[in-house]
């Protein structure tokens, strides 16, 4: 029912319904909107075009609303849209039961002002984007610190949302499309990164690089962004013979060439070192979305490490047993192809075939400008962009344990798991820096290390001249990591 008052050029008419509502002035038909609550949290209003100059939505929560008030929410379209069927999304966190109380404006091609007044919608269900049913899933929002010294018992509001296919390890539900986890890295100095922990090890397989993780003098924060900076060990530990022993606060295996090493044989102190920060103790995930803007960084043999690594090494630890996902990667080296490519995708083991199964982006500003790299991991899929675009994907039609089994001996042990195994499991995020080693490059004249050598390092090593020139912008910057539920 409506009842309508004219005053010169304006209208206000009061409608007492929820539901899609038409109304006629001077010939001209205008369109409440339908509204839907959206899950996780959102408001869409939607109606149909009949031509108009201006539109204005204005409401409350709960709260009665009355013409021109401005409300806790509200919407302004000033000029005419071009689509048939106008829809536009409030951000706007709503629970069962709750009531909008809200009026709209138009204003019509030849002028008239008119209101559509005292209009309620009264929070019943929720939908996703795609107009499916969500089932109803309580989330229990977290005690404000005023709320938590409240002796007031009485419960915090719940939200309901779709639940994601996305797990966090030490989480029950993850609503879909949900922020998991975000690093701006504002902080001013690296002891303050809560959400990571410093490696301080040496590397061992299967990489065998020529640097050792720490974070002393490597690891730094400097406008807004974290910087991975490698430096020449005789900076720090004069000079490279003697045994080095990191035990005090070694992050690798105790009692192993991790932690320890006395600087003779395969024992050799690494001539580089680098940093690395993992967020194995505080945050693991299985499929989601990741995105991490970075500057890579510049330098004959580095190698950026923006990881998803396995959290509990369900599938071994030797040779990438459990898996690894590079998000972004390069190869800095002689060869000017290699350099141009921007690289991600799954390793499934530490041969250099296996190793190298991945998808580039090329360019040639990789180094001086920051870009966005996004992997997405489903149950079926990896898909990865650089700056929105797409570079690739990796599909499973079969199992990686069927369809690599005579290529890689420790294929078998992912049998027990899905198709995906061995990523299908939960994951963590790392950052960090490498150099050299026996996999990544492949033997040529102008590489200054055989792969197969037993003195691989210090082939390296002595070369220092030829490579040590082009580490002026030999860090890795990384501005933010986010991490959003499918």
């Amino acid at each position: 029912m409506a009842s309508v008052v004219q005053t010169p050029a304006v209208y206000i008419i009061a409608i007492f319904a929820i539901l899609l509502c038409e109304v006629q002035v001077n010939g001209q038909v205008f369109y409440a909107p339908q509204i839907e609550a959206l899950s996780p949290t959102g408001l869409r209003l939607t109606f149909e075009n009949t031509g108009f100059n201006k539109f204005a939505f204005h409401g409350n929560i709960n709260i009665p609303i009355k013409v021109g008030e401005e409300g806790s929410i509200s919407k302004a379209l000033d000029t005419p849209p071009e689509a048939e069927t106008v829809t536009f999304t409030l951000n706007v966190p709503l629970k069962i039961g709750d009531t909008i109380y809200y009026y709209i404006f138009f204003e019509s091609q030849k002028g008239t002002e008119l209101f559509i007044t005292d209009l309620e919608y009264k929070v019943t269900k929720f939908v996703n984007e795609d107009n499916r049913l969500v089932e109803p899933v309580p989330l229990q929002l977290p005690l404000s610190s005023e709320e938590d010294n409240n002796d007031d018992t009485s419960q915090t509001p719940s939200l309901f949302c779709i639940v994601s296919i996305t797990e966090m390890k030490g989480q029950i539900d993850v609503c879909e499309g949900s922020l998991i986890f975000s690093e701006e890295f504002s902080q001013e100095h690296p002891r303050e990164l809560t959400q990571w922990d410093v490696l301080n090890q040496f590397i061992g397989e299967p990489a065998y690089s020529f640097n050792m993780y720490r974070p002393d003098e490597t690891i730094s924060l400097k406008d807004g962004s974290l910087v991975i900076t490698p430096i020449l060990t005789e900076s720090i530990v004069p000079p490279l013979l003697p045994p080095l022993d990191l035990s005090d606060r070694c992050t690798g295996k105790i009692d192993t060439l991790e932690c320890k090493r006395d600087g003779t044989g395969i024992q050799l102190i690494p001539p580089v070192t680098t940093g690395k920060i993992t967020t194995r103790r505080t945050f693991s995930f299985k499929y989601g979305r990741v995105e991490v803007r970075a500057k890579l960084p510049s330098g004959k043999w580095i190698l950026p490490e923006i990881n998803l690594e396995p959290t509990d090494y369900i599938y071994g630890w030797d040779n990438y047993a459990s898996g690894l996902v590079r998000i972004a990667f390069s190869r800095n080296g002689e060869d000017p192809v290699l350099r141009n490519y921007v690289i991600g995708g799954p390793v499934y083991s530490g041969s250099k075939i296996y190793n190298a199964l991945f998808l580039g982006s090329e360019g040639d500003n990789w180094f001086t400008d920051f870009h966005n790299y996004s992997m997405t991991w489903t149950p079926e899929a990896f898909i990865f962009r650089v700056d929105g675009k797409d570079i690739g994907r990796f599909t499973y039609d079969k199992s990686n344990a069927e369809d690599l089994k005579d290529k890689i001996k420790h294929a078998s042990n992912w049998k027990k798991g899905t198709k995906m195994a061995p990523f299908d499991e939960m994951f963590h995020l790392t950052l960090g820096l490498r150099v050299g080693g026996v996999n990544e490059y492949k033997d040529s004249n102008s590489k200054p290390w055989k792969n197969l050598a037993s003195k691989a390092m210090i082939q390296f090593w002595r070369a220092k001249e030829e490579w040590l020139p082009s580490w002026s912008y030999g860090a890795m910057m990384i501005d933010y990591v986010k991490v959003y539920a499918l």
